[in-house]
Protein backbone atom coordinates (compact mmCIF):
# COMPACT_ATOMS: atom_id res chain seq x y z
CA UNK A 1 0.00 0.00 0.00
CA UNK A 2 1.38 3.79 -0.63
CA UNK A 3 1.32 5.74 1.76
CA UNK A 4 2.50 9.41 2.39
CA UNK A 5 4.02 10.20 5.38
CA UNK A 6 3.44 12.82 7.77
CA UNK A 7 5.84 11.88 10.11
CA UNK A 8 9.79 10.87 10.36
CA UNK A 9 9.12 7.20 9.62
CA UNK A 10 12.16 4.69 10.68
CA UNK A 11 11.67 0.81 9.96
CA UNK A 12 14.53 -2.06 11.20
CA UNK A 13 15.02 -1.77 6.93
CA UNK A 14 14.65 1.76 5.88
CA UNK A 15 13.74 5.12 7.02
CA UNK A 16 11.41 7.90 5.15
CA UNK A 17 11.34 11.57 5.94
CA UNK A 18 7.93 13.55 6.35
CA UNK A 19 6.48 14.13 3.18
CA UNK A 20 7.87 11.38 1.25
CA UNK A 21 5.53 8.44 -0.15
CA UNK A 22 6.55 4.81 0.66
CA UNK A 23 5.17 1.48 -0.09
CA UNK A 24 4.60 -0.79 2.71
CA UNK A 25 2.96 -3.90 3.28
CA UNK A 26 -0.86 -3.41 3.70
CA UNK A 27 -1.30 -4.10 7.73
CA UNK A 28 1.98 -2.04 8.46
CA UNK A 29 0.81 0.89 6.28
CA UNK A 30 -2.89 1.00 6.98
CA UNK A 31 -1.94 1.01 10.52
CA UNK A 32 0.34 4.01 10.18
CA UNK A 33 -2.32 5.73 8.50
CA UNK A 34 -5.24 5.02 11.33
CA UNK A 35 -2.50 6.54 13.46
CA UNK A 36 -2.20 9.33 11.95
CA UNK A 37 1.56 9.21 10.87
CA UNK A 38 0.38 9.10 7.10
CA UNK A 39 -1.56 9.48 4.72
CA UNK A 40 -3.47 6.94 1.81
CA UNK A 41 -2.25 7.77 -1.67
CA UNK A 42 -4.84 7.08 -4.27
CA UNK A 43 -3.42 4.94 -7.37
CA UNK A 44 -4.39 7.34 -10.10
CA UNK A 45 -5.50 10.75 -8.68
CA UNK A 46 -7.65 12.83 -10.84
CA UNK A 47 -6.80 15.51 -12.64
CA UNK A 48 -7.98 19.26 -11.49
CA UNK A 49 -7.26 21.60 -13.80
CA UNK A 50 -5.81 25.10 -12.49
CA UNK A 51 -8.41 28.07 -11.95
CA UNK A 52 -8.25 30.07 -15.60
CA UNK A 53 -8.12 33.67 -14.88
CA UNK A 54 -11.84 34.58 -15.59
CA UNK A 55 -13.18 31.20 -13.39
CA UNK A 56 -16.93 31.84 -13.01
CA UNK A 57 -17.55 31.93 -9.16
CA UNK A 58 -20.22 29.61 -9.69
CA UNK A 59 -18.11 27.06 -10.29
CA UNK A 60 -18.87 24.40 -8.09
CA UNK A 61 -22.14 25.24 -7.52
CA UNK A 62 -24.92 22.60 -7.73
CA UNK A 63 -24.02 19.28 -8.15
CA UNK A 64 -22.85 17.87 -4.51
CA UNK A 65 -21.17 15.47 -5.81
CA UNK A 66 -18.94 16.91 -8.34
CA UNK A 67 -18.15 19.59 -6.15
CA UNK A 68 -17.05 17.35 -3.54
CA UNK A 69 -14.97 15.23 -6.10
CA UNK A 70 -13.50 18.57 -6.96
CA UNK A 71 -12.29 19.34 -3.27
CA UNK A 72 -11.05 15.66 -3.16
CA UNK A 73 -8.98 16.27 -5.65
CA UNK A 74 -7.57 19.63 -5.06
CA UNK A 75 -6.53 18.29 -1.53
CA UNK A 76 -4.58 15.11 -3.08
CA UNK A 77 -2.65 18.00 -5.38
CA UNK A 78 -1.76 19.96 -2.54
CA UNK A 79 -0.75 17.07 -0.55
CA UNK A 80 1.26 15.64 -3.60
CA UNK A 81 3.09 19.19 -3.36
CA UNK A 82 4.79 18.91 0.07
CA UNK A 83 4.88 22.02 0.81
CA UNK A 84 4.67 23.09 4.21
CA UNK A 85 3.18 26.21 3.58
CA UNK A 86 -0.28 25.28 2.17
CA UNK A 87 -0.94 23.17 4.84
CA UNK A 88 -2.41 23.99 8.66
CA UNK A 89 -1.10 22.55 11.47
CA UNK A 90 -2.95 19.17 11.05
CA UNK A 91 -1.53 18.64 7.75
CA UNK A 92 -4.60 19.35 6.29
CA UNK A 93 -4.48 21.98 2.98
CA UNK A 94 -5.43 25.65 4.03
CA UNK A 95 -8.67 26.68 2.54
CA UNK A 96 -7.68 29.78 1.00
CA UNK A 97 -4.88 27.87 -1.70
CA UNK A 98 -7.31 25.34 -2.09
CA UNK A 99 -9.93 28.14 -3.17
CA UNK A 100 -7.25 29.46 -5.53
CA UNK A 101 -6.69 26.48 -7.09
CA UNK A 102 -10.32 25.22 -7.66
CA UNK A 103 -11.65 28.65 -8.66
CA UNK A 104 -14.31 28.39 -5.84
CA UNK A 105 -14.77 29.80 -1.82
CA UNK A 106 -15.26 26.19 -0.02
CA UNK A 107 -15.71 25.76 4.08
CA UNK A 108 -13.38 24.57 6.40
CA UNK A 109 -16.13 21.78 6.87
CA UNK A 110 -15.73 20.85 2.79
CA UNK A 111 -12.02 20.82 3.15
CA UNK A 112 -11.79 18.40 6.64
CA UNK A 113 -14.07 15.65 4.94
CA UNK A 114 -12.08 15.70 1.43
CA UNK A 115 -8.93 15.63 4.39
CA UNK A 116 -10.64 12.60 6.13
CA UNK A 117 -10.94 10.65 2.80
CA UNK A 118 -7.74 11.07 1.26
CA UNK A 119 -5.72 10.18 5.24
Amino acid sequence: MKIKMLTLYAGPKMTCQRGKSIDLPEKEAQALVDGGYALHVLDKPRAVEKKPESADPNAGRGNDEKRAGLILDAVQMILEEVDDSKLIASGAPKVDVLEDLLGFDITSAERDIAFDQVR
